[in-house]
């Protein structure tokens, strides 16, 4: 990401590891199925209650049957990269 300030693997607090952070904004990458849809929404709802982050974007190669709008106030964007592309990662 070339001229964008971001962190890759980035500590919101204990057990709280984000994928990439840039300017309050969370990219949350989940490559093959996810063990579980509990899981990830577990995952989100914590990173949401930081008070750094603005937003999350969760990234999925195939798909995630939990499309939330928001939560805690604050957007959440789903992406499936297979859905819309085909991309196999």
């Amino acid at each position: 990401m070339d001229g964008v300030p971001y962190f890759r693997e980035h500590r919101l607090g204990p057990r709280n590891v984000v994928d990439f952070l840039s300017d309050g904004i969370v990219v949350e990458v989940k490559k093959g199925k996810p063990k579980s849809t509990a899981q990830v929404i577990a995952q989100v709802r914590r990173y949401a209650a930081f008070e750094k982050v603005r937003a999350i974007v969760i990234v999925v190669e195939g798909k995630l049957h939990w499309h939330p709008e928001e939560i805690d106030g604050k957007p959440v964007v789903y992406i499936s990269l297979a859905k819309l592309w085909g991309v196999a990662l």
